[in-house]
């Protein structure tokens, strides 16, 4: 149940990620050519996925791919921001979102039956990324225009980025381990490690002249509501989607037969 938690959260859990999205964030990104990146990136580390002889491999790759989704998500907004007037963008970013949570309510239904066509069934998960990857990219290469903020004066805030990995990654880790392997010396300086890296994150955002996250949005009622029902959504469909995935483990997962 442990690895299957890391292999589950290692996707999201990618200490890579806040440069990644700052990178985007402040215009430094290239539209397609970091769509066709992440798009690469999620397409072999998803084959690394299915050929995994271990555990331990197999986490490597989820972390290859949240990686990959770093390039993705904010990538894909961005072409979006590019390709579709100010009008339309509302109807566009609403679509898109629309087809995300579509696809997240499919996936671990998707997968739990390819698990029961074999005890390596599991295996198909990874394995049907690749011929989605591979029209994303094509359609990516033949109709996703160039696109670069070039008057965004803003760079990479360095600072920010690596104090919300550290904090991210300590509290995933302390969290995840503490009530598995019990709340030693390790899992508690994780734990305090990363709460003060987030604390201190939230004041050089306040201080930085080009944040990576401008603490003013939150004075947004909406912005702010937003984020906390996209929170509360997302950590409700972590669950399901662990729940589901230990449930299809147990039955059909790498070491089911063994049981039988």
């Amino acid at each position: 149940m442990q690895s299957l938690q890391w292999i589950v959260e290692r996707l999201h859990a990618d200490p890579g990620r806040p440069a990644t999205h700052q990178r985007i964030a402040g215009g430094q990104a290239r539209s397609p050519q970091d769509l066709s990146r992440g798009n690469d990136l999620v397409r072999a580390s998803s084959a690394g996925c299915a050929l995994a002889p271990t555990a331990g491999v197999l986490i490597a790759m989820r972390a290859l791919q949240g990686v990959g989704g770093a390039l993705l998500t904010p990538g894909s907004l961005a072409i979006l921001q590019a390709v579709f007037a100010r009008e339309d963008r509302s109807a566009a970013v609403g679509a898109w979102s629309g087809m995300g949570g579509i696809a997240v309510a499919i996936g671990p239904v998707l997968g739990g039956a390819l698990t029961q066509v074999a005890p390596w069934g599991w295996r198909l998960a990874f394995l049907l990324n690749l011929p989605l990857a591979a029209a994303v990219g094509w359609v990516a290469r033949r109709h996703v225009p160039e696109s670069r903020d070039t008057t965004s004066a803003g760079g990479i805030d360095l600072s920010g980025a690596l104090l919300a990995a550290v904090g991210l990654a300590g509290l995933t880790f302390g969290l995840t381990q503490g009530p598995v392997d019990g709340w030693g010396p390790a899992q508690l300086a994780a734990v305090l490690s990363g709460t003060a890296a987030l604390i201190a994150f939230v004041i050089v955002e306040a201080r930085t002249a080009h944040p990576m996250i401008p603490l003013g949005l939150f004075r947004s009622r909406q912005f702010s509501a937003a984020n906390l029902t996209t929170l509360l959504v997302l950590r409700r469909a972590g669950r399901r989607i662990l729940l589901a995935a230990a449930a299809a483990s147990e039955s059909h997962g790498p070491h089911a037969h063994r049981r039988r």
